[in-house]
């Protein structure tokens, strides 16, 4: 992300949008039901370490995240709810209200229809592009016939979302990540229910996001 990284650098202003669903809005984390001890939603406390590592009080936050949110009305609605903002950085995190019924390829579409809407706005806009976390491993019962295209849909979406990076767009797989974590913590350890990570998964996401773009 070079555009990023020099206004970092050079400490001039950055306007970073989150764009995506109830996760990105912060959805079951403290902040957002107002109870103790209040922690952030990941992007806050993302862009709260920005200001922290580069001496940066001028980086400011819009949070587009709008719950219950889907892919393809991230399309259609992209350039009325980022453009008008106009960001420097986009965060794009849709996929969790999606697996249901879109496959990898679908999805891709989408996304890349955000990003054209984005950037006809603004060329030098750059973009992160977030892997959603995997879901409760027992949310879906065996016996459902569609669980192998659920879990196979979600997965495949951070095949699609890693193939787009390019200069000036990374993908960050919090997919991989969620199910290395599941392997050695219990996964109802890290969530809130079956969609949504709890505080501790929450900074996950900061955290890594955080490592991208500080040196």
């Amino acid at each position: 992300l070079p555009h990023t990284i020099t206004k970092l650098h050079s400490k001039k202003p950055l306007r970073i949008v989150a764009y995506g669903m109830s996760i990105t809005r912060g959805l079951d984390i403290r902040s957002y039901d107002t109870v103790p001890p209040y922690m952030p939603t990941y992007v806050s406390l993302f862009v709260r370490q920005l200001r922290k590592a580069y001496h940066n009080p001028s980086i400011k936050l819009y949070n587009a995240g709008l719950p219950g949110s889907a892919v393809d009305w991230g399309a259609q609605y992209a350039d009325k709810y980022v453009n008008p903002l106009k960001p420097d950085l986009v965060i794009l995190d849709f996929g969790m209200n999606d697996f249901w019924r879109l496959t990898p390829d679908q999805f891709k579409g989408y996304m890349e229809t955000i990003i054209k809407n984005v950037k006809a706005a603004n060329p030098r806009v750059e973009i992160i592009l977030i892997s959603n976390m995997k879901f409760d491993p027992d949310y879906v019962l065996n016996s459902d016939k569609f669980k192998s295209f659920y879990e196979g849909n979600l997965e495949g979406y951070s095949h699609v979302l890693k193939q787009m990076e390019t200069k000036g767009i990374i993908n960050l797989d919090m997919y991989s990540l969620s199910a290395f974590i599941y392997d050695r913590k219990k996964a109802k350890d890290c969530i809130s229910n079956p969609l949504h990570p709890n505080d501790y998964l929450a900074r996950w996401f900061a955290q890594e996001l955080s490592a991208s773009l500080i040196r």
